[in-house]
């Protein structure tokens, strides 16, 4: 799940410490069912980026 993806994104992503992110990347540990998908939103692009507001669209002035 976490290949190609470095660990500091994960961490960042995940909300969990960069040792975590590396833990889960070897396969050391596994995550949790929310951090999965948190993880998962992520990658599929579904969370907007944080200079966004919901429901605003680019070029809106709000």
């Amino acid at each position: 799940m976490f290949y190609g993806y470095p660990a500091e994104l994960i961490a960042e992503w995940c909300s969990v410490a960069r040792s975590t992110a590396y833990a889960y990347k070897t396969g050391h540990l596994k995550p949790s069912k929310p951090t999965a998908k948190l993880f998962r939103l992520h990658r599929d692009r579904l969370v907007l980026p944080r200079n966004r507001k919901a429901g605003s669209s680019p070029g809106t002035r709000s």
